[in-house]
């Protein structure tokens, strides 16, 4: 009887788990990735979801719960549309061990032309964020940070 009392409470566990969205393993890069882009698109749009998608490491992370952070990045575009190509995640970037690195392509209803994007990711607990982000648009780099002297967005 206690055996299947047991074993009654584990499976109504599992069950609530896998209903409630929660994911036992953590965010995924890919799935980071995604989740940021769909918040960049989201109408309207919060400044501290996309922030939350970023390692506090980032550079001028605690700017990027601001409207005025992403109004000055690739992300400013009132007509949104983001999409990702298909993600490919690799190993990790020297700079930051046991990190991964992802590469795909972004496009919006602005700029239809897929743009190359690279991604490093760090684990935060059980989760990956985001610890850089370069969009390369052309012969210039679009990385996401408060305008430089020099015009170049980084996030690094």
């Amino acid at each position: 009887m206690k055996r299947t009392t047991i074993t009654l409470i584990l499976v109504t566990l599992a069950v609530a788990v896998v209903l409630s969205g929660c994911d036992l393993f953590g965010t995924s890069p890919k799935q980071r990735l995604e989740q940021f882009v769909d918040d960049a698109n989201a109408s309207p749009r919060v400044e501290k979801n996309l922030q939350d998608h970023f390692s506090p490491e980032a550079n001028d992370y605690s700017s990027m719960n601001t409207s005025g952070y992403w109004e000055n990045s690739f992300f400013d575009f009132a007509d949104r549309q983001f999409r990702l190509g298909s993600i490919s995640v690799g190993d990790a970037d020297s700079r930051h061990p046991g990190s991964r690195t992802a590469t795909s392509s972004i496009t919006s209803k602005v700029s239809p032309t897929a743009r190359p994007l690279r991604a490093v990711f760090v684990r935060d607990g059980m989760d990956w964020v985001i610890r850089e982000l370069v969009i390369t648009i052309g012969e210039s780099t679009e990385e996401f940070k408060n305008i430089a002297p020099n015009g170049v967005w980084s996030i690094r």
